[in-house]
């Protein structure tokens, strides 16, 4: 039987981001999480569905200006609705 949960730590490092992010991830709703006893949980669907969107490579928001901030390419379409294009 495959554990469809798993512990905070053990999802920071397959998402590789800080504890405290994925906790407030679970807390915020961002990430399918429970509380059990004194400890919250991590669906393991929810983990592999928000490391693909991670590995998602970025571009930049205008070519032009590569230091302006970035984001997914799944973004860039909401993006250029935004501007007009």
């Amino acid at each position: 039987m495959t554990d469809l949960w798993m512990s905070l730590s053990a999802a920071a490092v397959r998402l590789r981001l800080p504890v405290h992010e994925v906790l407030r991830m679970a807390i915020e709703g961002e990430l399918l999480s429970r509380l059990t006893y004194d400890h919250w949980e991590v669906h393991t669907g929810a983990v592999a569905a928000l490391r693909e969107r991670l590995r998602t490579p970025l571009i930049p928001r205008d070519p032009a200006n590569p230091a302006e901030a970035e984001m997914t390419v799944n973004d860039d379409a909401e993006y250029r609705g935004e501007q007009g294009t």
